[in-house]
């Protein structure tokens, strides 16, 4: 589907995009996608039980480095 626009120049005011028929089924199976990834990380983060006498590590305690030199 192509439509023009009076506010872009002369010589680019033809642009291309999806149907919304088209665009409906690609947010249709990104949001599928992101159910499975949403379950896929609730059962992969299940808490542990820590041993008894054991305080369980806090969220704050570990540091996640954003470059692997940091870790």
């Amino acid at each position: 589907m192509a439509y023009g626009s009076a506010t872009l120049a002369e010589n680019d005011r033809l642009r291309y995009t999806v149907s919304p028929a088209a665009r409906r089924e690609i947010l249709r199976r990104l949001l599928a996608l992101n159910h499975a990834q949403a379950e896929a990380e609730k059962a992969a983060a299940k808490p542990t039980k820590p041993k008894r006498g054991k305080k369980a590590p806090s969220p704050a305690d570990e540091h996640i480095g954003m470059f692997p030199e940091e870790e």
